[in-house]
C-alpha cells in the first residue's frame, strides 16, 4: 500500500486544516509523521497516494514525554465522526434512507422513539412526539442509516439530521433506544461501543459448528408436545424473529418451513454459560434466536443466517507469531497482521527491527538470523529481508492422475498468504511420474493471472519416466504474490497415462 498520511489538532471550530503530512518516508512507499506536540485532541488520517489506490494497512503511533497518556484500549467501533460511517467497513452500512414527515404512518414504533431522542440530542430537548422532531429539523429531513458489525454480530441505526446547518443525531443499539454514542457537530461523542468479537460467532452455522463451545444435545422440534415452559416461551420468541403474529407453539410450527424447529443446546467451558438456540426456515432463509439458560431475551438473533444484536462480547483472539489472523482473530503485542487473503486470513509477524536487513548477500554470503536472502534465484546477489517474507506452501494432491491427451490439463491450487506484496522468488518442486515426460507441459499461474511455462516436454528434452525436482520460476516480481496460485499439468498425446505426485511452492517477497 503506497499511504499518505495526515495529522489534524481540533480547534473551537473543528479539526479544520492538516498540520502537516507526509506521503513517502525515507526509502519506502510507507507514510511517517514525527513531531512534537503541545497537549491537546489530535485525528490522524491516512489515504491512499490515488484514488484507486486500495487494500489493508496498519497504523501505529507512539508517543513519549511528560504529556503522553495511556490510550484506550478499547477505541470506538463507530470512528471520529458521523462521515466516517459512511465508508466505514466496520461496521459497515446495509440501509441508506432519507424521512420525512410524510413517512411517519409507515415507521415502526422504535424508529419513531429513536428520531425522538436523536432530536433531543440538539437544543430541541423538549420534543415529545416524531412529527414535533421532524419540524424541528433543517428542512423536516432526517437521514437513517442501519449498521451491521461483521465481527461483533451487532446492529446500530444511526439517526443523524441538521439543526442550524450543524450535523446532530445519535446512534442506537440494535432495535433499542439506548444511545451507542451522540453527533455533535457532525463528530462522535459519548462513544459506549468498543472493538469487540462476538463469542457465539457471526453466522448460525458458525455457533452451531463452534470449536470453543461443547455441544449439550440437538434435535428437531415437530410437535407442540416436544417442548414446554421455558422452552416453548423461547421457541415462540424465536419464531417472531420472522412471524410476529404467532401466539402459541402450534401456530409457530406451522408458520415455519416444513413445520421443523431445530433445537441446539451448547456450553461454554470457559464461563460454563449454557446457550440454547432454535432456528427454522422462512422461506428458505434461516432465523431465529439464541437464548442463554432459561433467559427469555436473546442474546442474539438469526435473521438471514447471520447472527443480529449478540450480547455475548470479548476482545478479539490474540494469535501468536507465525499463526494465521483476521476476522476475530487479532495478532499479539509487538505483531501486525501481513498478507491477508480473504479465503484464510493473513499471517502475525513482528514488527521488532531486525539487524542487517536490506544488507547484500549471496550464497557465499549469508544473511543473519531471523533474515533470509530474497532475490538469490533470480541473480547471484540478494538482499537480506525478514524470514516471513518468505514461506512455502504445499500443494498436495498425491498421486494425481493426469487426464490423457487433454488440452485443459489438470489445474491444482494453493493458496499464498502473509507475505508482503509481490514476489522476489517463486520456487516450484514436484514429482511427475511418467512413461513419455516428452508428452508432458506444466504451466504456473500467479494470482494475477500471469502464466509462465515451467517444464515442456520437447523444448526441455525430457527423458526417462520422471519430472522431478525444484525450479526457479520467472515472473515479473512486480506482481502480487498472495493469493491463489494455479499449477495447471497437461499431457499433450494420448496413449500413456501418468501422475502428478507431490508439489509445493517456495514464494519470497517484499514491498512493492
Amino acid at each position: 500500500m503506497d499511504t499518505v498520511v495526515y495529522l489534524y489538532r481540533e480547534g473551537t471550530r473543528g479539526f479544520g486544516r492538516a498540520l502537516t503530512s507526509n506521503d513517502d518516508r525515507p526509502g519506502t512507499l510507507f507514510s511517517a509523521i514525527s513531531r512534537h506536540l503541545e497537549a491537546g485532541r489530535y485525528r490522524v488520517l491516512v489515504k491512499g497516494y490515488a484514488r484507486t489506490t486500495r487494500g489493508p494497512f496498519s497504523l501505529a503511533v507512539t508517543c513519549s514525554g511528560a504529556g503522553c497518556g495511556t490510550p484506550p484500549v478499547d477505541a470506538c467501533l463507530l470512528g471520529a465522526t458521523f462521515s466516517d460511517l459512511r465508508t466505514s467497513t466496520r461496521p459497515r452500512v446495509t440501509f441508506d434512507q432519507t424521512l420525512r414527515v410524510t413517512d411517519v404512518p409507515t415507521l415502526p414504533e422504535t424508529l419513531r422513539a429513536q428520531i425522538v431522542r436523536a432530536v433531543q440530542q440538539s437544543a430541541h430537548t423538549d420534543v415529545t412526539t416524531v412529527e414535533e422532531a421532524f419540524a424541528r429539523v433543517d428542512g423536516g429531513v432526517v437521514q437513517r442509516l442501519e449498521l451491521y458489525d461483521d465481527l461483533g454480530a451487532r446492529t446500530f441505526t444511526a439517526i443523524e439530521y441538521g439543526a442550524g446547518d450543524n450535523s446532530y443525531g445519535a446512534i442506537f443499539a440494535g432495535r433499542t433506544t439506548d444511545i451507542a454514542a451522540r453527533i455533535q457537530d457532525g463528530d462522535l461523542a459519548d462513544c459506549n461501543v468498543g472493538m469487540e468479537i462476538c463469542r457465539l460467532g457471526t453466522t448460525f452455522r458458525a455457533f452451531a459448528e463452534a470449536d470453543q463451545l461443547v455441544s449439550e444435545g440437538e434435535r428437531v422440534v415437530t410437535r407442540p408436545t416436544d417442548v414446554s415452559g421455558v422452552r416453548a416461551m423461547q421457541l415462540l420468541f424465536a419464531v417472531r424473529e420472522a412471524y410476529e403474529e404467532v401466539t402459541d407453539v402450534p401456530s409457530a410450527l406451522a408458520a415455519v418451513d416444513g413445520g421443523e424447529i431445530n433445537e441446539l443446546v451448547r456450553r461454554d467451558p470457559e464461563t460454563s454459560a449454557l446457550y440454547v438456540a432454535y432456528e427454522f426456515g422462512a422461506g428458505d432463509n434461516s432465523y431465529g434466536a439464541i437464548f442463554a439458560g432459561d433467559e427469555l431475551t436473546p442474546v442474539a438473533r438469526v435473521n438471514d443466517a447471520d447472527l443480529h444484536d449478540c450480547r455475548v462480547l470479548g476482545a478479539p483472539i490474540a494469535a501468536p507469531e507465525g499463526e494465521v489472523c483476521g476476522g476475530i482473530v487479532a495478532c499479539g503485542p509487538m505483531l501486525r497482521c501481513e498478507g491477508f487473503v480473504e479465503e484464510i486470513g493473513g499471517r502475525c509477524v513482528t514488527t521488532v527491527a531486525v539487524p542487517g536487513v536490506d544488507l547484500p548477500c549471496s550464497a557465499t554470503r549469508a544473511c543473519s538470523a531471523g533474515l533470509h536472502c530474497s532475490g538469490i534465484s533470480r541473480g547471484p546477489e540478494g538482499i537480506c529481508r525478514p524470514s516471513w517474507m518468505r514461506a512455502t506452501f504445499d500443494g498436495g494432491a498425491p498421486n494425481a492422475r493426469i487426464p490423457d491427451g487433454a488440452a485443459a490439463g489438470q489445474i491444482h491450487a494453493i493458496n499464498a498468504f502473509g507475505l508482503a506484496t509481490v514476489d522476489t522468488d517463486v520456487e516450484l518442486d514436484l514429482a511427475i511420474a511418467h512413461a513419455r515426460p516428452a508428452d508432458v507441459r506444466v504451466v504456473l499461474v500467479n494470482p494475477a493471472g500471469t502464466e509462465v511455462v515451467v517444464f515442456d516436454g520437447p523444448r526441455d528434452m525430457l527423458t526417462g519416466t520422471r519430472i522431478e525436482g525444484t525450479r526457479a520460476v520467472g515472473f515479473s516480481g512486480d506482481e502480487s504474490v498472495n493469493g491463489t496460485w494455479q499449477l495447471r499439468v497437461i499431457d499433450t498425446r494420448r496413449g500413456t497415462v501418468g501422475t502428478l505426485e507431490r508439489w509445493s511452492l517456495t514464494l519470497g517477497s517484499r514491498w512493492d
